[in-house]
This record gives C-alpha cells, sequence and structure tokens, in this order.
C-alpha cells in the first residue's frame, strides 16, 4: 500500500497535517503481511513520518505530470496494490493498484471565485477524474460526501466517510493566562474562503459595543488561495489596526502556547470539507465559535457555538457573551473537550484500512476506452 504524503512538508496546510497523522497511526491498522509505504516529495518533512518505508521524489504536491507520467511506472516498479492519493487526484493508468482518492472538499464548484483560477482547473479535472475512476473515494465529512455526489455523480454508497480527527498535543495544552494583553485568536490562512474579513468587521462592532474590553485579536497563518488583503482588511476599519495583531506562520509549538492563552477561538470560515482548527481549539479547551457554513456545524456539534459570520451584530453578540460569562465559557470548554475526544486517528486509520482491503478485492479500474470515429464513406471509394 502506497500513501501519498507529498502534502507533507515544513509549514504545510491542513491536509498534509492530516496526511501526516495517516502515516504515523495506519501501520498500526494494518493486518499481518499488509505493508505501507510513504510517498514524498521535493520538500520532505524534517521530522520522521512513522516507521513505514520512505520513497523519495522531486515531485510537488500539485504535480499533474508526475501524476500522470512517473507514478503509473514507480507503482509498477514498487509493485504496490493500493495506491492512495490523499490530494483529489489519481493516475488515469493503473494497471496494477487499486487507487484510493481523497476528496477533502469541492469548494473549487461551489464557490469558485474563493480559489486561484490554476489550482481551480486543476482541481476540477482530477476531482472529476478521480470519481469515475477511482476504486474508492474518500472524503472528510458527510457535508462534503453530499457535495461530492451532487457535484460529480459519484453514487453516495461509492463514497466512504473518514472524519480527521486531533493531534494528542492539543489535548495536553495548559491553560495559563496571558503574558501580555487578553486576546482571541484565530489559527488559518490569510485567504478569502477563510472569511476573515468578517471576522475583522465582527470584532470591531465588539470594541464600539463593549469599549472596556482590553482585548486584541490574534491572527496566526500565512497565504494561500484566491489572494486576500489582510493590511487593507484591517484598514477599512476605523481604529482597528492597534487591536490587531497578524503574526504570520508560526512553528506548531507557537500554537499550541497561542491556544494555551487564549480567551476565544474564532474561526469564521466560509467553506470547509472538514475545519481542523477549531476542533484542535476545543480539545484544547478554548471557548470557540465558528460560521454555520459547510462542514462546520457537522463537525463541532454542541462543543461551540454556531453563528452566521455574516451578521457581525450576532458575532459580536456571541464573542461578548463569552468573554463576559465564566460560566458561559466553563460549560462550553467542557462540550468542546468531549466533542473533540469523539475524533481519534487511530479510528480513522482503521477505517481508512478497511477502505484499501474493499478496494484491492475490487481491483483496478481501466480508464474507458473512448468510441472509434465514426467512418464515412466518400465518393469513390475513399473514407
Amino acid at each position: 500500500m502506497l500513501l501519498d504524503c507529498r502534502s507533507v512538508f515544513d509549514g504545510m496546510g491542513g491536509i498534509g497535517r492530516a496526511t501526516a497523522e495517516l502515516a504515523r497511526n495506519l501501520p498500526d491498522a494494518l493486518a499481518s503481511g499488509e505493508e505501507l509505504l510513504l510517498l514524498v516529495g521535493a520538500r520532505p518533512p524534517r521530522a520522521p513520518l512513522g516507521p513505514a518505508e520512505v520513497i523519495p521524489t522531486q515531485a510537488g504536491m500539485i504535480d499533474s505530470a508526475f501524476e500522470q507520467v512517473q507514478l503509473p511506472g514507480l507503482i509498477e516498479q514498487l509493485e504496490v496494490d493500493v495506491y492512495h492519493g490523499t490530494c483529489f487526484a489519481t493516475p488515469l493508468v493503473a494497471d496494477r493498484a487499486a487507487r484510493v482518492a481523497t476528496v477533502h472538499d469541492v469548494v473549487f464548484r461551489r464557490h469558485p471565485e474563493l480559489v486561484e483560477p490554476g489550482l481551480r482547473a486543476y482541481l476540477d479535472r482530477w476531482t472529476r477524474v478521480s470519481c469515475e475512476l477511482a476504486e474508492a473515494v474518500v472524503t472528510v465529512s458527510e457535508f462534503s460526501r453530499q457535495e461530492i455526489a451532487v457535484l460529480y455523480g459519484r453514487p453516495l454508497d461509492e463514497i466512504e466517510v473518514v472524519p480527521n480527527a486531533v493531534d494528542e498535543r492539543f489535548k495536553q495544552v495548559s491553560r495559563r493566562p496571558p503574558p501580555g494583553l487578553p486576546y482571541l485568536l484565530y489559527v488559518g490562512s490569510m485567504e478569502a474562503k477563510k472569511n476573515v474579513s468578517a471576522l475583522l468587521s465582527a470584532f470591531a462592532t465588539l470594541l464600539r459595543r463593549e469599549p472596556g474590553l482590553p482585548h486584541v485579536l490574534v491572527l496566526v497563518g500565512g497565504g494561500g488561495g484566491a489572494p486576500f488583503d489582510l493590511a487593507a482588511a484591517i484598514a477599512a476599519e476605523p481604529g482597528l489596526a492597534p487591536r490587531v495583531h497578524p503574526l504570520g506562520r508560526v512553528p506548531d509549538e507557537a500554537v499550541l502556547s497561542l491556544l494555551g492563552s487564549a480567551d476565544l477561538f474564532v474561526y469564521p470560515s466560509e467553506y470547509e470539507g472538514f475545519g481542523l482548527p477549531p476542533l484542535e481549539a476545543m480539545a484544547a479547551g478554548v471557548p470557540t465559535i465558528v460560521s454555520n457554513r459547510a462542514s462546520l456545524p457537522e463537525v463541532v456539534g454542541d462543543g461551540a457555538v454556531v453563528v452566521d459570520p455574516h451578521d457581525r451584530e450576532g458575532f459580536a453578540s456571541a464573542m461578548a457573551r463569552l468573554l463576559t460569562s465564566a460560566g458561559a465559557r466553563e460549560a462550553l470548554v467542557r462540550r468542546g473537550r468531549r466533542r473533540a475526544s469523539s475524533f481519534s486517528w487511530r479510528s480513522a486509520a482503521e477505517r481508512l484500512a478497511g477502505v484499501y482491503r474493499q478496494a484491492r478485492a475490487r481491483g483496478p479500474r481501466q480508464a474507458p476506452v473512448p468510441e472509434a470515429p465514426a467512418l464515412r464513406v466518400l465518393a469513390g471509394g475513399r473514407a
């Protein structure tokens, strides 16, 4: 079995983090005689991925030339019987291996304006191929399962849901007072679909309504996806700049430390296939507010407050209620920890190992052979 880990590198996003957890947990989920290989890309992570053998390549995370030209030969050479593409795509040709493809979400079809055009074209094309050819299609939420079925025609009973989970380090975060001013925390990429502008607007509304609050807003994350001008969004709210602290991308250890002292975690995203940062915040004991969009209500359950991110007054009210009521915060933290504990990477790995076995039993599908063009007999007997 070959797990594609090209999305795993230093500074990786959510797909890479989820793939790294699967790489660590899958070996214990496999039966005797089943072997896992890990395919890494041109920027392999410095930290070891786990006990499985690593197969190095010079391919990028998004690299259709590698996936369609070199990867089939590599699969043949390695003699693997299952290939798991963890980032939407799968090879057109697979003479030996059954293909498993993870489609995390379909925001590029549902909200194309939120995704950079080149990436949008890549994801749409290869998701379509995966949904047509892969022996198994995996996604991370029931919401995404329904979206894939509607937009790409893969039958619901041929789409497996294997939810993400939380790294144990988040459950071990120690809560402590902040070293300076109290703060609200957002962790995620700075891109259009994350809807940070709505968060800034709601925070500005909160400060006007509750002028005695000493809190600042800390933003963690680098750029990605469709362009988003954070500086312009901050400047659009008069007087807000001194109360917003953009930190950019920070190491995982710094995220854990920031969670340990945050009074609230806020996540106003427009569209998520799963939404890992809120679940991590809940596991760390931080009262959490998320938007009511896409998969987020499904994932957080009763463990977070769910609001319309474009209702700035409602969003501000939710933040004010939690910041001014210790009882409300404590009750939400208890529910959040309980909800986060129901997601397990070990369970995800076991479910995925079962998907591999089912895909292997089905055997590799072959790409459809195009119909031969009709021949037209012309005068004189030439076609």
